[in-house]
């Protein structure tokens, strides 16, 4: 399906626009990431928060463009980011992403089962933007625990200056 997509993308240029404007963005954004992270040790935050010998010795990042508005996790310790956000947003991403999922569900039952019938969290998900996905009451309380995690973290580290905002 998405051959004739491609063979029309290169018809049009596409290859040469990638190469003199896209390219160029992510190869920039690389060499300021690499310089940025060096001054930055979230592994002890994530251990921290999971347990010993938890925080991964490595994290890969798949610098792309045309992939925002959002940061993808793909496996394991792998996830995307676009070369548009800023060096703060792609290490909190990766942080967020570390803890995904969070914790061991079956373990807290009781906690969840009580967290989904809370009327507060009932309408925030009833009036959440569907945009952001997560279409079931136990995705989107793993994403906010693990956003609020993130969050925490991130500001510890000196990355998110006022994260209630």
């Amino acid at each position: 399906m998405l051959l004739p997509v491609v063979k029309e993308l290169e018809a049009k240029g596409f290859r040469e626009y990638w190469k003199a404007k896209r390219l160029p963005l992510i190869k920039r954004s690389q060499r300021e990431l690499s310089n940025f992270v060096h001054r930055f040790q979230p592994g002890e935050e994530i251990e921290f928060m999971l347990g010993p010998g938890q925080a991964p010795d490595s994290i890969t990042l798949y610098l792309c463009t045309f992939a925002s508005p959002h940061g993808i996790k793909l496996c394991g310790r792998r996830y995307i980011s676009d070369v548009m956000f800023s060096k703060e947003t792609t290490l909190g991403i990766a942080i967020h992403e570390m803890f995904h999922p969070p914790y061991d569900a079956k373990s807290l039952e009781h906690e969840l089962v009580k967290l989904e019938a809370d009327p507060l969290l009932k309408q925030a998900f009833k009036t959440k933007n569907p945009q952001y996905g997560y279409p079931t009451m136990r995705g989107f309380i793993e994403e906010n625990v693990v956003e609020a995690i993130a969050l925490f973290i991130c500001q510890k580290l000196g990355l998110e200056k006022n994260p209630l905002a």
